[in-house]
């Protein structure tokens, strides 16, 4: 099966996939088609670029091998960098919600049909007030359900921030250390005093409040594209570090941290997003 780790092994660098990343949580992928083949899913897709215009992309993944054979897009930057482009990334990532929606329905409707089955043997051992239990949903066709729920509905209920939330970092000095904190808002900024409680919200897509003007949930579309970008970079540090900030607190809980210490790599990267 398709996912994240094999769509970032064929991307040429880290940036490149957030972007395509970015791209994909803002959903500028259109006309998404699956041809299937043999051994093979054949994928078309138009995707919105930075401006108007919009760029034709085309991926073959290998359902045998499982994995991503070839790729293509009429961008500029595809031609010119080895690896698969933003729009490439965003149309794979596409792709992968496609089947995972695919394979959510035919469970659940396999699931449908045994209990159908099922209430149909038994039908006849009821008595006439015994209700029929209906088949519950699964996990999986509950978590797209709700992922999808969430994309249509964040922008009539957030329309005045949707997109346009902002994270800043704020880069210090201290002795031979390099730290960032960060601060968030639309508008009116506020010091982001809670790096892990922050990423546990983007994590669950919940909501969460900073002050009388700043509450909302916190799905990765409510970001400006750099900013989803951070929010990314805050999720991977925190996944990184939790355990080694857990140890030595009461039941593994955590710290309010509000600043997070860089490594070389870390502030290198760090550094390019910003520059971008």
């Amino acid at each position: 099966m398709i996912t994240y780790a094999k769509i970032r092994a064929k991307t040429g660098s880290r940036i490149t996939f957030e972007k395509g990343q970015a791209y994909y949580r803002e959903d500028r992928v259109g006309s998404l088609s699956v041809n299937t083949q043999k051994a093979e899913h054949r994928v078309s897709a138009s995707v919105r670029g930075s401006g108007r215009e919009r760029y034709e992309v085309s991926l073959t993944y290998d359902t045998e091998y499982e994995e991503i054979a070839d790729y293509d897009c009429t961008c500029q930057a595809f031609y010119n960098y080895s690896g698969m482009c933003k729009h490439c990334v965003a149309a794979a990532m596409e792709y992968m919600d496609y089947i995972q929606r695919q394979e959510a329905i035919l469970k659940y409707a396999n699931e449908k049909r045994n209990a159908d089955r099922r209430n149909g043997e038994s039908r006849e051992h009821r008595t006439p007030m015994q209700p029929i239990r209906e088949p519950q949903t699964t996990p999986l066709m509950k978590q797209m359900l709700e992922r999808q729920a969430v994309r249509r509905t964040l922008p009539m209920l957030e329309t005045e921030r949707y997109g346009k939330i902002r994270l800043e970092p704020i880069l210090r000095c201290d002795k031979k250390m390099v730290t960032a904190e960060f601060r968030i808002g639309a508008g009116q900024m506020y010091v982001l005093k809670d790096i892990f409680s922050f990423v546990d919200a983007v994590n669950e897509k919940r909501e969460y409040r900073y002050g009388q003007k700043l509450h909302f949930v916190h799905s990765m579309e409510m970001f400006d594209p750099r900013s989803a970008q951070l929010a990314a970079f805050l999720c991977r540090w925190a996944k990184e570090n939790r355990s080694k900030y857990a140890q030595g607190y009461y039941g593994n809980s955590l710290p309010a941290l509000r600043r997070i210490p860089l490594a070389g790599s870390e502030l290198e990267e760090l550094l390019e997003m910003v520059r971008e």
